[in-house]
């Protein structure tokens, strides 16, 4: 007795056939090569494009076209390498990737259609490059002794507008800000109001 399957290659088109009412267990056997009639989902990561290349921490957009000519998307999944990163089930096929730190990241997506079938796009590999902006010279500072023994920095090079953090340090491995201050003429300066309170502190300027 032969019932044909349907495009899902799962459920049985006919009436069934009890062969035998007291079995142990049922046993399916099917003749002949298995062919399928069920047509791959087409996937295409259109942005971005490979090889771009983006300065940390990158903004950028993870867009795909997906179709199925004989059936329906049924989900398309992101991922970073091996990693699952994201799903979605309703088009536009797309995920807004922000803040992606320094290094080489290989994109892919899957699609998924109606009866379970699934296909992968080509490989996009994006590289994000450290932030390598130069900073230009660093600030002129000077320091001095005020009333009270606490400590003076001043920033001899400044123009207005500009912003300085002055930090303090008291083994030049562990910072901390003790103040951000915004150039507005003159010399800018910063009186440490707890200097006296160490044996010993360093500090250092920062233009932001």
């Amino acid at each position: 007795f032969i019932q044909p399957f349907d495009r899902s290659d799962l459920s049985l088109q006919g009436d069934p056939q009890l062969w035998l009412s007291d079995a142990i267990f049922g046993t399916i056997y099917r003749r002949g090569a298995f062919t399928t009639e069920n047509q791959l989902p087409q996937i295409t990561i259109t942005t971005p494009t490979a090889g771009t290349t983006l300065t940390a921490p990158a903004n950028f957009s993870f867009e795909v076209q997906a179709s199925d000519s004989d059936g329906q998307i049924r989900r398309v999944e992101f991922y970073f390498g091996s990693q699952k990163v994201a799903e979605t089930t309703e088009p536009p096929y797309s995920l807004s990737v922000q803040n992606a730190p320094a290094g080489r990241f290989r994109l892919f997506a899957r699609a998924i259609d109606d009866v379970g079938a699934s296909n992968d796009s080509s490989v996009v590999e994006v590289i994000v490059n450290e932030d390598n902006v130069n900073p230009g010279e660093p600030p002129q500072i000077s320091a001095r002794t005020v009333a009270g023994g606490l400590i003076e920095i001043s920033v001899l090079d400044g123009q207005d507008g500009q912003s300085f953090s002055f930090d303090g340090s008291i083994d030049l491995i562990n910072w901390s800000t003790l103040s951000t201050q915004t150039h507005s003429g003159g010399t800018l300066r910063f009186t440490d109001p707890d200097s006296g309170n160490f044996d010993h502190r360093f500090y250092r300027v920062r233009r932001n």
